[in-house]
């Protein structure tokens, strides 16, 4: 049996939540929070196996409260630039807003079995580049990444100057030496611009 609590900031979204899953198999309810204090608290008292909640009450949470073992964190809620930061923060799984029914709850059981859950959306986002291109495809928050790489900011400066957190600006690094085949920032500025992907 997988229990699940619930944390979202309007009744109605909690209540359409609750029937989503209330009726599946193998998948017990548990308590509900309406607001970060309310979410701290199904954090602190434990008791259940995951925690789906809305990752605008989530943001404010720092990644050692949403990496804990348990209970798992499923955000929901989500488009593709949230939901990096998300994983970033810690979640296990991410579903976007207006998910229908199945969805949530085949994330909720892949979560449960130790699964992370991606949307194929931010799949797309993470994984544009074909093999053998001539140059890989930068999203744009890559692309202005990859420009405060070359002005030599650093992960905090770039997240500074982006309005991003610290995690989603490592993550954003990350994926840019990734797609460029960099092992270091100076390497990935470096193939960068003889791609053409950044002026010097």
């Amino acid at each position: 049996m997988i229990s699940v609590a619930i944390a979202a900031a309007r009744k109605e979204v909690r209540a359409g939540l609750a029937a989503s899953l209330g009726a599946e198999p193998g998948i017990a309810l548990g308590a509900e929070a309406a607001d970060g204090p309310g979410l701290s608290r199904l954090f602190a008292a434990g008791g259940v196996d995951l925690v789906l909640a809305e990752w605008a009450l989530l943001a404010g949470f720092s990644p050692p409260a949403l990496r804990g073992a348990r209970p798992l964190v499923l955000a929901f809620g989500c488009d593709a630039e949230t939901a990096i930061e998300a994983f970033a923060a810690g979640a296990r799984a991410v579903v976007p807003a207006g998910a229908p029914a199945a969805e949530l709850v085949a994330a909720v059981r892949a979560a449960a079995c130790g699964l992370a859950v991606v949307p194929a959306p931010l799949l797309a986002t993470l994984f544009d580049a074909e093999p053998g291109d001539p140059a890989p495809v930068l999203t744009g928050r890559e692309q202005e990444v990859l420009a405060a790489m070359a002005d030599g900011l650093s992960n905090k400066m770039i997240a500074r100057r982006l309005g991003i957190s610290f995690h989603t600006a490592k993550f954003h690094v990350a994926a840019v030496l990734q797609k460029l085949g960099a092992e270091s920032r100076t390497e990935a500025v470096a193939k960068a611009a003889r791609q053409g992907l950044v002026m010097l």
